[in-house]
């Protein structure tokens, strides 16, 4: 399996030298398939994560979250500014000077966006303003040359119990990225495939939740081992 700091290496040598060959279309799971030709090795990646209190890891052994999992795999930098509370209006909002400025000191390669929606959900985020905002995180990512990978949330109890509300602005989010087209970022909907491994293996969500909103360290990891799944797979 070739590192996905290969792929990514290569990604963001190519879109400096504005030289992609053109943009992918998503697939069924939101992905990108489109690849550049070149192939560059890197000795480590620098991944920069963000989103709300999930995504930070909470209710993980040592917030030991599915995001540092996945990217401990991947033997990674991994760098979690994530915001407990947080959502994606106030991250271009009141968190804009901060986001920003983490951008251009960490400088890195990957930026991964992956809200709870909770937060969205609750409080009736308009769909038009959730678009904006998380386009704006998008862009400001792609200005500094990362690659970005938007990934739908675990499943968690508040999945099911608000299933309507949250697969509305989760889906939101991958139509975005495939609106984008742009072969720098990709979407995984993990939220949909972690809510069909429970079906299929017939688990108990209540058995992966540290509390309604939030897995507990069997549901991030078991989270981590998808995205993993889908990263190994993809990024090949």
């Amino acid at each position: 399996m070739r590192k996905i700091r290969q792929y990514v290496a290569s990604a963001l040598a190519l879109s400096v030298l504005g030289v992609m060959s053109g943009c992918g279309t998503p697939d069924s799971k939101g992905s990108t398939p489109t690849k550049p030709h070149q192939k560059v090795q890197l000795s480590h990646l620098t991944v920069m994560g963000i989103g709300g209190s999930i995504a930070l890891g909470d209710k993980a052994t040592n917030d030991n979250g599915y995001l540092q999992r996945t990217f401990k795999h991947f033997h990674d930098t991994y760098v979690n500014k994530a915001i407990y509370g947080a959502n994606s209006t106030q991250l271009s909002t009141i968190y804009k000077n901060r986001y920003t400025k983490w951008l251009s000191t960490v400088h890195p390669q990957v930026v991964v966006i992956s809200w709870g929606l909770l937060n969205d959900v609750l409080p009736k985020t308009p769909l038009s303003k959730f678009n904006e905002y998380l386009n704006q995180e998008i862009k400001d990512a792609l200005a500094i040359h990362a690659l970005v990978l938007v990934v739908t949330p675990p499943a968690t109890e508040f999945a099911y119990t608000y299933e309507k509300q949250e697969d509305m602005y989760a889906q939101d989010e991958i139509q975005l990225v495939r609106k984008m087209n742009n072969p720098n970022v990709y979407a995984f909907d993990l939220l949909s495939q972690m809510k069909n491994d429970i079906a299929s293996h017939n688990l108990k969500i209540a058995d992966l939740s540290g509390d309604a909103h939030h897995p507990n360290n069997k549901g991030h990891q078991l989270a981590a081992q998808l995205l993993i799944q889908d990263l190994s797979a993809h990024f090949q």
